[in-house]
């Protein structure tokens, strides 16, 4: 678990390095749009840059006040998101504590990413709910034959339990000759059904 972790929705300093051709260069606030649940479980967050709002808007940018920490009107790039290290996230600046602005840049991430739109968490939690119901049933599963009925077979007589309707799981083992006709050799198979007729 990660200690001092940032949270969605906080606006941090990050120095984004030096891009040539790009306004999106060097130190500055960004947003953090990652979930909480993976914020503290992962050394990694994504995070979106935020600058001053000079352009022309796109559908892939969103409108932020003069708020949140902010000292001038800026726009959250979602096209930029990009995965980073937390310990190289800066100094905390504010924090988006405006639920219908945060589900604002929810549905334009959905439209970004082209998504299905989601219900708040909801889809989050039914996600990782599944997830662990998965593991939990991950338990060793007991074999679909019974150890008894595994008998050396060659591919010919094989076949002819297959022939008979009786369903045969190759389960390996070195080659051996053929315990129905003594003569060819085989590898052992579950002749399921063999012992129950």
């Amino acid at each position: 678990m990660i200690t001092n972790s940032v949270k969605r929705g906080d606006i941090v300093f990050y120095d984004f390095g030096t891009k040539p051709d790009s306004d999106k260069n060097g130190l500055r606030p960004a947003l953090v749009l990652q979930h909480d649940k993976f914020n503290t479980s992962s050394p990694t967050t994504i995070i979106a840059p935020i600058v001053p709002a000079r352009k022309r808007k796109m559908c892939a940018h969103v409108l932020l006040e003069k708020s949140f920490g902010l000292l001038v009107d800026s726009m959250v790039f979602l096209e930029k998101m990009q995965i980073v290290d937390q310990e190289d996230i800066g100094n905390l600046i504010g924090h988006i504590d405006d639920p219908e602005l945060m589900q604002l840049i929810d549905s334009t991430l959905v439209k970004v990413l082209n998504m299905k739109s989601v219900q708040g968490d909801s889809y989050l939690r039914l996600r990782v709910s599944t997830c662990q119901k998965k593991r939990k049933r991950r338990k060793k599963k007991k074999p679909a034959y019974n150890p008894r009925d595994i008998i050396c077979l060659c591919p010919v007589c094989r076949n002819s339990y297959r022939h008979r309707g009786f369903r045969v799981i190759n389960v390996g083992g070195p080659k051996d000759i053929c315990d129905l006709c003594n003569y060819r050799t085989g590898v052992d198979y579950a002749v399921v059904g063999l012992l129950s007729r």
